[in-house]
């Protein structure tokens, strides 16, 4: 059964992100990078993933919401896999030992987000996240 935060406990952890916003911000770290690093930590000390418990979405650098390739590909039926898949023969990403890296096509509407899950262990993982505008160069149908 999944636990449910009393309103009570959320506004504890968002006041114990901020503290630990402050904290980053002062190692550097900024934005969505900020946000992602102190969430992880919280999640760690706590348990509580305060950015998913309030359904926060990211944006990008120039406020434009930025999308995984399951959000991207769903309007059209398609699994991220297959999203993936026709942005790579469209040019705009390939897959690398690394992952998916954004190519010099699709650099304009790909962000690469350092993300709150694990493969393997404890590090985190990045993911190249999309801007909505990408489609439109994309062979799709809704």
């Amino acid at each position: 059964m999944k636990h449910r935060i009393t309103e009570h406990d959320l506004q504890l952890q968002v006041l114990k992100l901020a503290s630990i916003t402050e904290i980053a911000k002062a190692q550097g770290l900024e934005g969505n990078q900020l946000l992602l690093s102190a969430n992880a930590s919280l999640k760690e000390e706590t348990g509580t993933d305060v950015l998913r418990t309030m359904h926060v979405q990211l944006v990008s650098p120039d406020g434009e919401r930025i999308l995984t390739p399951t959000q991207l590909g769903k309007p059209y039926g398609l699994s991220a896999q297959k999203l993936n898949a026709v942005l790579a023969e469209a040019g705009f990403q390939e897959k690398t030992e690394a992952g998916w890296q954004a190519l010099p096509k699709g650099k304009p509407f790909a962000v690469l987000c350092d993300v709150n899950k694990h493969q393997g262990g404890r590090t985190a993982v990045q993911q190249l996240k999309w801007k909505r505008g990408v489609v439109q160069y994309l062979p799709l149908r809704a």
